[in-house]
Order: C-alpha cells, then sequence, then structure tokens
C-alpha cells in the first residue's frame, strides 16, 4: 500500500511580506552598526561576517528569533525553518560587510569618485553610471530629495555588476558544490554550524541528548563575545582575555602587524616580508573544524607556498622598504609595488 504524502503549502503572501520587513530593518541596523567606527560593524553585523568564511548572521538569526512563536503554535515546521534560512542567507549576503559593500553600492562608489582628488575625480565622473555631483551631494548632509533619474544609471551599474560576477563564478559554485554536497556528502561548514543551532533551540527530537552540552557552548561562546564587543566600546572595560594586549586587533579579529602593535608579532612581520596579518576571532577557528582535512591542509600548505615564495622575491630586490611597513600597508593601502599580494612577481591575489 502507496504510503500518503502530505504536502505543506507555503504561504507566498506572509513570506514575501516577511522578506521586505525584514531587510527594511536590517539594513537599518546594518547602518546603525557601522557608524559605531572601529570596524564594529565587521563582526557585529546583519550582513556578513568572519572576512575567512563570510558567515550569513541573518540565516541564523532569522530561525533563532522565530523561537517564541513555537509557544503560540507549537514547534516550527522543518520546511519554515528553512525558508528563514533562506531568507536570510540571501538578505546577508545582499546587505554584504558593512565597509566593503554596504556603503559602497551605490552611494559610497559614487562619493568616493566626487572625494577624489582632482585627477581621479575628472577621469571618473564621465563614466557612464556616476551620478552628477549635485544628486550625491544630499547624501553627505542633511539629505533631502532622492533623483531617482540621475541615480537609476549607478543602480544598473550594481545589478549588472553582481550578475557578471554570478556569470564568472557560476563554473566555480558547480565545482564546489558537487566536491561538498556529492563527494563528501556535507554541507557548508556554516550550514552545518547554523542547523545544528537551529535544531537544538527548536528542540527538534533527535538532538536533545545534545541540549545540555549544546546551552554550555553557547552560554560560553555568548559571554566571549560580549567581552569582546565591551572592551573594543568601553576604553574603561577590563581586559580580561588579553583582546587589546595583540595590537588591539579589530572586532572582526584582524590583528594589526606593526612597530606600534604587538612586539612578538612585529618582530616575525618585520622580518617576513609576506607575514602581514593573523586573525584571533574565535568564529573562525569553530568553523575551520567543520572544513574537511585535505580542504584545510590544502589551504595550509600554499600558504606556505606563499610565504616562502615571497621572501625569496625579497631577496632578489622586490618589495623594496616593505618590512618597513605595518602588514596593512603592504597588504591592503599601500604601493602594490611593496605588497606580495599585489605586485610583481608573485601577484598572488590576482590569481
Amino acid at each position: 500500500m502507496a504510503e500518503e504524502r502530505v504536502e505543506e503549502k507555503i504561504n507566498w503572501p506572509f513570506w514575501i511580506l516577511l522578506a521586505v520587513i525584514a531587510n527594511v530593518l536590517a539594513n537599518l541596523a546594518q547602518g546603525v552598526l557601522g557608524t559605531q567606527g572601529g570596524y564594529f560593524g565587521c563582526i557585529y553585523s546583519m550582513g556578513i561576517a568572519s572576512i575567512p568564511f563570510t558567515m550569513p548572521t541573518l540565516a541564523l538569526m532569522l530561525p533563532l528569533l522565530a523561537f517564541p512563536f513555537r509557544f503560540l503554535k507549537g514547534r516550527l515546521s522543518t520546511t519554515s525553518l528553512a525558508a528563514l534560512y533562506i531568507l536570510g542567507l540571501v538578505s546577508s549576503l545582499a546587505i554584504g560587510n558593512f565597509n566593503d559593500a554596504y556603503y559602497s553600492w551605490p552611494v559610497g562608489s559614487s562619493s568616493r569618485v566626487w572625494r577624489a582628488i582632482p585627477e581621479v575625480r575628472d577621469a571618473m565622473s564621465k563614466l557612464w553610471w556616476v551620478p552628477p555631483e549635485s544628486a550625491v551631494l544630499p547624501t553627505w548632509g542633511a539629505g533631502g530629495p532622492v533623483d531617482w533619474g540621475a541615480w537609476f544609471p549607478a543602480m544598473l551599474y550594481v545589478f549588472l555588476f553582481h550578475f557578471i560576477i554570478l556569470i564568472m563564478t557560476s563554473a566555480q559554485m558547480v565545482i564546489l558544490r558537487r566536491r561538498w554536497i556529492e563527494i563528501e556528502r556535507i554541507p557548508y561548514p556554516f550550514a552545518i554550524a547554523i542547523w545544528e543551532s537551529v535544531r537544538n533551540i527548536h528542540g527538534f527530537e533527535e538532538v536533545k541528548r545534545r541540549k545540555t552540552p549544546f546551552i554550555i557552548g553557547f552560554v560560553i561562546s555568548f559571554l566571549i563575545y560580549l567581552q569582546i564587543m565591551f572592551t573594543v566600546l568601553l576604553p574603561w572595560w577590563p581586559d580580561i582575555i588579553g583582546w587589546r594586549a595583540l595590537g588591539p586587533p579589530s572586532p572582526n579579529g584582524c590583528v594589526l602587524i606593526a612597530s606600534w602593535g604587538n612586539p612578538a608579532l612585529w618582530t616575525l612581520g618585520n622580518t617576513l616580508v609576506a607575514f602581514m596579518r593573523v586573525n584571533v576571532q574565535p568564529i573562525n577557528f569553530a568553523i575551520a573544524y567543520l572544513v574537511p582535512l585535505d580542504v584545510l591542509f590544502t589551504a595550509w600548505f600554499l600558504w606556505i607556498i606563499f610565504m616562502i615564495a615571497a621572501q625569496v622575491a625579497y631577496y632578489m630586490g622586490y618589495y623594496t622598504g616593505a618590512l618597513d611597513l605595518s602588514g596593512c600597508c603592504r597588504v591592503l593601502i599601500g604601493d602594490y609595488r611593496i605588497s606580495p599580494n599585489w605586485g610583481p612577481p608573485i601577484y598572488w591575489s590576482w590569481m
């Protein structure tokens, strides 16, 4: 006798309305978090957090925030929790990182054009997508009416930018999907972490035996994050875990390799030209435990090759003066010719 299957109906109007409300509130919150300064929005974000793993925070937050509703109608269905996960996943990736993406499209990109040095401003302001300065100026002050006609090319540029990148990276996505889903037969690391958290929070029967360890881990991680947050925000807050002693790092965990930073790290940075930054954010190490061992080994092995190749290039006369600069100047904001990432002869990050 065939087993009867009952398919759950999806309330599309409800989910569309929820997506609109969630994104409006999340974007407002993202703006407030970004204004805290000090790269606070790097990790305390409605978009993505964690530079190595690009964690979509809303993909975890939305299913967890839905927990109180179980007292109104019982445990939410797996379909509803999965829908909240997907809604948060797409929304977080669209919002992006507060300094790399959120303030860049399209207002940030246009503002950088009109605030650039005259040579750059005069050249780039002629690009088809750059709105006139009169349309950009209100975004720098008290605001005013939006000239949608002037901003449309900039918005179209953002859409095309994402779409072209989608086309360029779709092959890589297919390769990664086959490797992780069909061969390794495991979800992506943050999907494992998020789904396990959702199952524990919402009391799935199959994980009840793990409830106590989960609660203990949740409390410990919450206290660590509070400690890091207050250490960053409040100068008088006691540095119990030694966060400031590392440099201090940004909330995202990036430790500055510089002469005015941690002396031990600067000793390495002043010797190895490619030793430019380290990261101490706990979430990165937690997620790394979920990555297949051969993938971790490959990343580590290639990093060693990069370090050796850059040092050889330095002794051959490249990256002159790099060891006198901070790691940030070498990898992000300095002359590309002194950067092992961007300059000759390796051009590592271009690959």
